[in-house]
């Protein structure tokens, strides 16, 4: 991952927005690409490995299901492009598909693989990769078993993911309070899932609260175009507003670093709020100023004088070299 402190990570998850047709797989790959977003990611799942026939979700996984003949295009599609990727694996004969096969520069694990050690071991074996391990829904002596585990296995290319999926997640159920901990408990980098409602005005604030706790990588759903009944539409943005949503987080982003046109910023603002030292009326040589003979005073587009503050304890009771006239600037070279 090419992880650049001068602007956000953002990750496209295309999750199930496909709709199980892999036409649609590509039309968001490109629509990803053209966002400018930094990571596309994919879900791939083998639906008998992943879910009981019984499992009340099992008819429209079914319908969601796409081959590894399928995917096995895409990703190759996907490394001509100018993005990178991350696959996000259910369970093991998809992770295995992948990691044989790819050099994705991601692998994402839901929560529920904190607690599947043949997860863990199977990417443990591959250190160049790092892991997106979601951690929603889980105690803290969970996540620290599954990061102890890898570690013990001398893997620690560990990213912790902080966001659950409650189609959508209401904002009062986001937990930053449980992001912060975790990040004082954990030397990790974090991951911002959002899965707010796309139909709120406050959804993309809750993005910037996070920016503002540290987090500099994002992952957010996308769709070709929002239709309610579509899988995956109540948390993803289209298209356009996606792209939109790139564009906001990196601008705001830059409140947060420090670079050379914040300085320019600073000087330009001094130059417009700071007072210099004035002459209250005439003034004669040899006579040490009071209180009464000064007044302070802005020069907006002109160099800025003596400070008031500087004046009170430098200057006060100190005599003048020469006569200055009223409405006069007082300078260094006038003592």
């Amino acid at each position: 991952m090419k992880i650049n402190n001068n602007e956000p990570y953002i990750i496209a998850e295309i999750a199930s927005s496909h709709q199980g047709k892999v036409n649609n797989v590509y039309k968001l790959i490109d629509a990803a690409v053209d966002s400018k977003a930094n990571c596309v990611q994919i879900q791939i799942f083998n639906l008998e490995a992943n879910a009981s026939k019984n499992s009340k979700n099992y008819k429209v996984l079914k319908n969601l299901e796409i081959s590894y003949a399928e995917w096995s295009k895409v990703l190759k599609h996907i490394e001509k492009k100018q993005i990178e990727y991350s696959v996000f694996t259910y369970d093991e004969p998809s992770l295995a598909f992948v990691l044989e096969n790819f050099n994705p520069d991601l692998i994402k694990f839901n929560s529920s693989e904190l607690s599947n050690p043949n997860m863990l071991n199977h990417i443990s074996q591959y250190n160049q990769i790092p892991l997106n391990l979601g951690t929603g829904g889980s105690s803290i002596n969970e996540i620290k078993r599954a990061i102890n585990y890898l570690k013990n296995k001398n893997y620690n290319n560990i990213f912790l993911a902080h966001g659950i999926q409650n189609f959508p997640t209401e904002i009062q159920n986001i937990n930053f309070p449980k992001l912060v901990q975790l990040k004082n408990l954990f030397d990790l980098d974090f991951i911002y899932c959002d899965h707010t409602d796309f139909r709120s005005v406050n959804h993309q604030f809750i993005d910037y609260v996070a920016l503002g706790l540290g987090i500099k990588i994002f992952e957010k759903h996308i769709i070709l175009k929002n239709n309610s009944s579509f899988i995956d539409n109540e948390s993803s943005l289209s298209a356009l507003k996606f792209k939109s949503y790139v564009e906001n987080l990196r601008l705001v982003y830059k409140s947060l670093i420090n670079n050379s046109s914040v300085e320019k910023s600073e000087l330009q603002y001094r130059e417009f709020q700071k007072k210099s030292t004035f002459s209250k009326k005439d003034l004669k040589k040899n006579e040490p100023l009071t209180l009464n003979d000064v007044i302070y005073r802005r020069d907006v587009g002109n160099k800025e004088g003596i400070d008031p503050f500087d004046f009170v304890e430098n200057y006060l009771g100190k005599k003048i070299n020469k006569n200055i006239k009223q409405n006069t600037k007082l300078s260094f070279d006038d003592f």
